[in-house]
């Protein structure tokens, strides 16, 4: 430690510069988990699909922690800091302005998260999913045709899914059943004309075995063999669940990662400044950390082996790596968001920020200091003084007494 002044600014300058660093990452690291935690929660809770597995999301918590703050907390000061004014000690590490891109790139990665995983079974040819009902009718005899050791299943196969599929034990309409139910063996004339459809009872034993079977509560054969068959074809039907939700949710992965790299260059910037780019390409670490991530992010994707039997997801088309702008238009979101923060300021009071002093000074605010460029206690006297014959000073409008205080000229 030394005296000299230059020293204290460089002091002054990296301490600014750890204090601004800690608030990037927490920017980019809130929003990850912001991300992550909702999309984890309401996928399991609605549909009951986990978007990502315990392995994808180390890879995440991998990205956050180790890479994320390689890449934010270790950016080099620059002389910009030094226009700022000075933190109190009573400063929150979250500002308004952190929390409105949090929230604002948060909302961003959900919408898309959220039609990956719901729209895009539904409206995508591609990534739909079979039904159960679909899965029934075009499985049931194969799989019954092969059930293990279970001979009287194989042998009445065809009977077993007629029954589940057209008589309502669990698809088709019990109550307006056709005759496609073996159960309904002849045709109901009603007015010399035959009928459509008939109606079952609503008891499944009574409809299957009979009243005698319904009273005495006891489950006569072939319903035994049914039960048995619904279950096994429910446990087979979410397994091929699972592996046709590969795909969208592959998917959904991979744009995840790729909302966080590009989120990660917006978070380089955190008080609405426009240089989110400032210095981009000459950094070194950060360069080499969103390079490493991308790459691991391919290998992850495309790599057999690793794709599948580690990480759970399929390898994408090149259409699917389109999904890449998903990521990418996280950029001039966060553009957006600075450009409407500045010009609607007065209206939406988003604005919560250290302010550059050149930037304000222009425009009539405060100092580095923090004193009003009008203020009567901008030290006015400052300006006037002189130095006497005798070596003390005095001051413009007043004199000094032997102590070398100013003396006001009207005091007697």
């Amino acid at each position: 430690l030394d005296d000299n002044f230059s020293s204290i600014v460089k002091s002054v300058l990296w301490g600014r510069s750890v204090f601004t660093n800690i608030r990037k990452f927490l920017m980019f690291q809130l929003t990850v988990n912001f991300v992550a935690l909702v999309i984890s929660f309401f996928g399991a809770v609605i549909g009951g699909h986990e978007p990502l597995n315990v392995l994808q999301l180390l890879w995440v918590n991998l990205i956050m922690d180790t890479m994320g703050a390689l890449a934010l907390a270790t950016e080099d000061p620059t002389p910009e800091l030094l226009n700022m004014r000075p933190y109190g000690r009573t400063e929150s590490l979250i500002t308004k302005t952190m929390w409105k891109h949090i929230i604002v790139q948060g909302t961003y990665q959900l919408f898309w998260m959220f039609f990956i995983l719901y729209a895009a079974p539904q409206f995508l040819s591609y990534y739909e999913i079979t039904s159960k009902h679909d899965y029934f009718r075009d499985h049931c005899y194969a799989e019954l045709a092969n059930f293990g050791s279970n001979v009287d299943i194989q042998t009445n196969g065809t009977l077993i899914c007629d029954i589940m599929n057209h008589c309502g034990m669990p698809y088709g309409d019990r109550f307006e059943v056709t005759f496609q139910c073996p159960l309904v063996t002849v045709p109901v004339v009603a007015g010399g004309h035959n009928v459509s459809s008939v109606s079952l009872p609503a008891n499944e034993r009574e409809a299957v075995c009979g009243v005698a079977a319904a009273a005495a509560k006891v489950d006569c054969a072939l319903l035994t063999l049914i039960k048995i068959s619904r279950e096994h074809l429910k446990k087979l039907y979410k397994d091929f669940e699972i592996d046709e939700y590969k795909r969208p949710l592959s998917l959904l992965f991979n744009s995840f990662i790729f909302c966080q790299l590009f989120n990660e260059i917006n978070a380089r910037r955190i008080n609405d400044e426009y240089t989110i780019f400032s210095g981009f390409f000459v950094n070194s670490i950060f360069l080499s950390v969103i390079g490493i991530t991308a790459a691991f992010q391919v290998c992850i994707i495309n790599i057999p082996g690793l794709n599948s039997s580690f990480f759970k997801v399929d390898r994408l088309k090149w259409q699917e790596w389109l999904a890449f702008a998903i990521g990418l238009g996280s950029v001039p979101l966060s553009f957006a968001t600075r450009f409407a923060t500045k010009n609607l300021a007065g209206v939406l009071c988003l604005r919560q920020t250290r302010i550059h002093a050149a930037r304000v000074i222009a425009g009539g605010g405060r100092t580095p200091s923090g004193l009003g460029r009008g203020d009567s206690t901008s030290l006015p006297m400052l300006g006037n003084r002189s130095r006497t014959s005798s070596g003390r000073h005095s001051f413009g409008n007043g004199s000094s007494n032997a102590s070398g205080l100013p003396v006001n000229a009207n005091t007697k």
